[in-house]
């Protein structure tokens, strides 16, 4: 064998992404830092354990050192934890093109980083953290459920083994999506409950710089903005050290997807459109209240639904025209 071919075999295997943060967090200097974003809610030790467990997930292993360590960090400034066995956030891998890349979409070689996206357990996580709280649950209302709030009490029944109970991003197929509302029980015993409707999560939706996570997620991501408009709207007291934790939750999601509430939504393909007498038919309650009206009080009857409006105004040329046929006399027949 020759001292090439023997310096060869000697050779070191590359540092894996676990062991390089290990030694990073190891650094007294980046030890403060998250002491400090840490705040006291958990030990440090306890926490660079789950980050390198972290680091040498699917997905996180081939992301530079460096974003890997700025996603931890955040982490530590939110309060949650790392890890896909916690799913208090998601290390979302994403490749940064290098000026004049040949190759950007694929097999290109530039480097990729970590970004770190809040789950929607994250925020159940967070508000679970306040004394007076026992447990959260956000609930997603589909269209064929059976759904009334009553006295402020949300009555839901629905079948969870329908097979055609599910939730579609707009842009594969009818969404399906009511709304929906978030529980929250208190240790007194107190229930309240937070109603979103499916408005205010498109909407979040539709701010959203590209549809990539939304479209994969969508179930999970409704859920989210249910957990995000709740704290946004402080249904419960917040301490002022969980409110920079869910300010920095918010800062987080906002710079992974992109929101900006600005933006419009783009424009639907044809195919996930639902045809006119299907959405008709998905809002049968309101046409059957305009169709209910006298035929001259109809079109007094406001409207913005463009589909109601046209199945009032067809309604009532009917009945215009049946009341224009001169009665019959007793024996025409």
């Amino acid at each position: 064998m020759s001292t090439t071919e023997a310096t060869a075999t000697i050779q070191p295997a590359p540092r894996s992404n676990a062991l390089a943060v290990r030694g990073i967090l190891d650094a007294p200097t980046m030890t403060k830092l998250l002491g400090d974003a840490l705040g006291g809610y958990m030990e440090i030790e306890a926490f660079k354990a789950q980050c390198y467990m972290a680091a040498n997930e699917v997905g996180a292993r081939d992301c530079s050192t460096e974003s890997l360590f700025r996603c931890f960090l955040a982490c530590a400034q939110m309060g949650l934890i790392p890890g896909s066995h916690h799913k208090h956030v998601a290390i979302v891998p994403r490749r940064e093109h290098v000026q004049n890349c040949q190759r950007p979409k694929s097999g290109c070689g530039c480097p990729l980083h970590a970004t770190v996206v809040p789950q929607w357990q994250g925020y159940a996580h967070l508000m679970r953290q306040q004394p007076q709280i026992r447990d959260v649950k956000a609930t997603l209302v589909h269209e064929r459920d059976a759904f009334e709030f009553r006295d402020g009490v949300p009555l839901h029944e629905y079948d969870p083994f329908d097979p055609l109970r599910v939730f579609l991003h707009p842009s594969a197929g009818p969404c399906g999506l009511r709304g929906g509302y978030l529980t929250v029980e208190r240790n007194d015993g107190e229930v309240a409950y937070h109603i979103v409707p499916a408005a205010k999560i498109h909407k979040n939706r539709e701010a959203a710089e590209t549809q990539a996570i939304w479209s994969k997620w969508f179930e999970e991501m409704c859920r989210k903005s249910i957990f995000r408009d709740a704290w946004a709207k402080r249904i419960i007291a917040v301490d002022p050290q969980l409110a920079q934790r869910v300010g920095a939750a918010d800062a987080a999601d906002n710079a992974a997807l992109g929101n900006d509430p600005a933006r419009e939504a783009p424009a639907l393909p044809e195919a996930a459109k639902t045809s006119k007498t299907e959405r008709i038919a998905a809002r049968l309650r309101p046409a059957a209240v305009v169709a209910a009206a006298l035929p001259q009080e109809r079109a007094a009857i406001p409207t913005t639904d463009p589909d109601v409006a046209e199945a009032a105004r067809i309604d009532a040329g009917t009945d215009a025209k049946r009341s224009a046929k001169p009665a019959r006399e007793p024996g025409e027949d």
